[in-house]
């Protein structure tokens, strides 16, 4: 059957128009990070709850040291010190300040907080050679957020900075989507796990070790399968297994050679294909099907085009079962410092390594040398990804392209 490989945009609108999100369920804070929140999160009261110190020193009236000057200080009985946790209600009188710590209930009557390196301590009392201004030094009720304010919407992926957002509020569980399963399935006779004797013709399996932590990055719960021979019985067997998980991907045996049983096998078993083969390089033969609940990911076989397809795809339909609002690649834009030659009417996705930092403040970015689908070493020396569309017949020194920056996308330092 003869199939009309589709453009990038277009196969990945039907990924998306596939994923379909995910039940809701709880977990403790403890683990949610990078987890997607199903519903909002409101402010119940305040943040703070009361007016607090912003420093160690002393709280006082205002009006009470507004004369205070370096020959003629101010003097006020110290009435005692207020900690940060104590709940003691106080009210203080004119002439009077206590001693009070950062984060500590302000005392009712008192309008400001002299810092303590500003303050002489003798006989209890505390002497004042400036004034200070209402307001100075206090963190105000709501001044964080007020109550009723949604702090985090629904589709949020929580990062450290969102887990601490949740826990300001006291909530000790989350309401998130439920994490996709995903089945991890490479195929081929040629294949051997690092750590066993390689046989005559035989290579290491070195996708499933990229795949695997990206999948859990992206939030999917990874069963990794053994390598599946090339034999249409145990090929059928391991997909069968395969097709009781939320997603499925496997690598290698989607394209036209009479060992590529993945394709056939899944269609025999009765899954729906939705597109074999994209206009794309590398990643051309990827094909992409549905049987029931179960969407499943063919991906080529070989290192780097494994790499681009799961994260152009797989990433996106993930992210949007677990209920993501963003699931768009973080692209940026870089300056082409060498010529980039490519074919009109596919897209390439171009492994390119950071030259400098323009003046503008853009990365300045240049082919690499290796191109090839099977060298992913020269993918591990890339800084990044060129994206060059279909229309394009290659990119010029000076042209800005959309940039895939390696450091930023996997969080690297």
């Amino acid at each position: 059957m003869r199939t009309d490989p589709i453009s990038v945009e277009e196969a990945l609108r039907r990924v998306l128009a596939e994923a379909e999100r995910l039940p809701e369920q709880r977990v403790g804070l403890r683990h949610g990070l990078g987890r997607v929140l199903a519903r909002a999160i409101a402010a119940p009261r305040d943040s703070p709850p009361f007016d607090t110190s912003a420093m160690d020193g002393f709280a006082l009236r205002a009006e009470d040291v507004a004369g205070a000057r370096g020959a003629s200080p101010v003097e006020l009985e110290i009435l005692e010190e207020v900690a940060a946790g104590d709940g003691r209600e106080r009210r203080l009188s004119p002439g009077h300040t206590v001693r009070i710590n950062t984060g500590a209930p302000l005392p009712i009557g008192a309008d400001g907080v002299a810092p303590i390196e500003r303050v002489e301590v003798a006989g209890g009392r505390a002497r004042l050679r400036e004034p200070v201004a209402p307001g100075q030094h206090i963190r105000r009720a709501g001044e964080d957020y007020p109550a009723g304010k949604r702090l985090l919407e629904p589709g949020t992926r929580l990062d450290p900075r969102g887990l601490a957002v949740v826990a300001s509020v006291g909530m000790a569980e989350i309401p998130v989507r439920r994490r996709p399963r995903v089945c991890l399935m490479a195929t081929g006779n040629e294949l051997a796990e690092p750590g066993e004797r390689l046989a005559a013709g035989q290579i290491y399996n070195s996708s499933r070790f990229a795949l695997e932590p990206m999948l859990a990055a992206w939030g999917a719960e990874a069963h990794v399968e053994p390598v599946v021979a090339d034999a249409p019985e145990t090929t059928r067997e391991a997909l069968e297994r395969g097709l009781t998980f939320d997603v499925l991907v496997t690598t290698g045996g989607v394209s036209m050679g009479s060992r590529d049983l993945v394709r056939p096998g899944l269609l025999e078993l009765g899954a729906r294909e939705i597109f074999w083969k994209v206009r794309q390089r590398p990643g051309q033969p990827l094909f992409f099907a549905r049987r029931g609940g179960t969407l499943c990911f063919g991906l080529p076989g070989n290192p780097v085009s494994v790499f681009v397809t799961a994260v152009v795809y797989v990433r996106a339909a993930l992210l949007k079962m677990q209920g993501a609002a963003e699931v768009e690649l973080p692209w940026s834009v870089a300056v082409v410092g060498a010529p980039i030659d490519k074919q009109v009417n596919i897209t390439s996705f171009v492994r390119v390594k950071q030259d400098w930092v323009t003046e503008a403040g853009l990365p300045q970015i240049a082919p690499m040398m290796d191109q090839g689908s099977h060298q992913a070493f020269a993918l591990a020396k890339a800084s990044g990804l060129a994206r060059l569309d279909e229309a394009s017949a290659g990119a010029a020194p000076g042209e800005r392209v959309p940039y895939l920056d390696f450091g930023r996308f996997f969080g690297l330092p």
